[in-house]
């Protein structure tokens, strides 16, 4: 594609200036802008493929925010979707945010199944595959996430960080430190999953930054961790929902990585009876 916009481009500097050739000139101006917009327009197709489908299903207006690069991701079926994230697009993340899906008052429930194409023993090098993140209010630094499913050494783990303070203190970096007033705890490690295989993951809870939260993690239907206490952060705006790979570490292989969701669900309300 930049090949192809920079042979256009020298090719608008060779046409003479005349009435016929002007014409030209617009329409291959035309024709350039096309082709560089073109990688743009990877956030908006997935967002639509997000809306159009039944991928995800949530009880509150969907608001989502994807960034993908151009072809590094795919509809696999009505209701699932692959997400990949290759070393030579030099990106950190294919994700899709959705916004304002949980609320700081009630409980919530967020189900999804999800299945990954590699789990490499061998890298020491985490990623995450599903984020609660939080939006900072004024004054304050984006922040670590709230919880964060990672893969590390071939194997899952889940952190979950909180802070009661109304501005984090950020002394030593975004997450917990000794310095700050973040604080956070492991939800689980040393999980083996199968490759290729899909797996359920489900969390049921109430967010609270001092007291009355809790949080309920089973993957496979099984309990992973239950905690009773505070599970988010103090801020004024509701936390959104991240799925897809994000990568801030380096690469120790030239393989993409994949993840596929299927039937996302976000919901609110009594869940306590809930069965999968």
């Amino acid at each position: 594609m930049v090949n192809d916009n920079a042979m256009l481009a020298s090719q608008l500097s060779l046409v003479p200036l005349t009435r016929a050739s002007l014409v030209i000139n617009l329409k291959r101006l035309l024709a350039v802008t096309m082709l560089m917009n073109f990688g743009a327009l990877a956030a908006e197709d997935l967002k639509q493929v997000l809306l159009e489908s039944d991928v995800i299903s949530i009880d509150r207006r969907l608001k989502i925010w994807p960034e993908c690069v151009q072809g590094t991701f795919r509809q696999t079926s009505s209701n699932s979707i692959e997400m990949c994230l290759d070393p030579k697009d030099k990106a950190k993340r294919c994700e899709f945010a959705v916004n304002d899906a949980l609320s700081h008052t009630g409980t919530y429930r967020v189900a999804f199944d999800f299945r990954v194409t590699t789990i490499d023993s061998t890298d020491s090098e985490w990623h995450s595959y599903f984020q609660v993140h939080s939006f900072p209010d004024k004054d304050e630094r984006w922040r670590c996430p709230i919880q964060a499913l990672e893969l590390h050494s071939g194997a899952f783990r889940m952190f979950n960080r909180w802070d009661p303070t109304p501005v984090s203190i950020t002394k030593s970096g975004t997450c917990s430190g000794a310095e700050n007033s973040i604080q956070s705890r492991t939800l689980f490690q040393d999980l083996s999953l199968t490759e290729g295989d899909w797996h359920h993951y489900e969390q049921v809870g109430r967010l609270a930054s001092i007291d009355g939260g809790e949080l309920t993690v089973t993957i496979d239907q099984v309990e992973m961790a239950t905690i009773k206490g505070p599970n988010t952060f103090n801020d004024q705006r509701e936390p959104f929902l991240k799925f897809g790979i994000y990568k801030p570490t380096s690469w120790r292989s030239e393989q993409p990585l994949c993840v596929e969701y299927r039937d996302i669900q976000v919901t609110s309300g009594d869940h306590s009876n809930d069965t999968n």
